[in-house]
């Protein structure tokens, strides 16, 4: 379980890495710094709801890459 647990984590990283860096910034504000949607627009200079369009597109895309290892 613990095998399965740090290639899970391994997976993820290296699909982070891979990310846009706009979308990593995201990512970073949100889990890391834990801002809000709101917080996050005004630090990138869009509206909160582009943040959450931005912020699902992202997710979308580690499950997708997580997914096919």
């Amino acid at each position: 379980e613990l095998v399965m647990k740090k290639n899970l984590l391994d997976a993820v990283t290296e699909a982070i890495e891979e990310l846009p860096e706009r979308l990593q910034q995201i990512l970073a504000l949100y889990y890391q710094e834990e801002c809000t949607m709101r917080e996050i627009g005004s630090v990138l200079g869009v509206s909160e709801a582009r943040v959450c369009q931005l912020h699902a597109e992202a997710i979308h895309r580690l499950r997708a890459a997580v997914g096919k290892e």
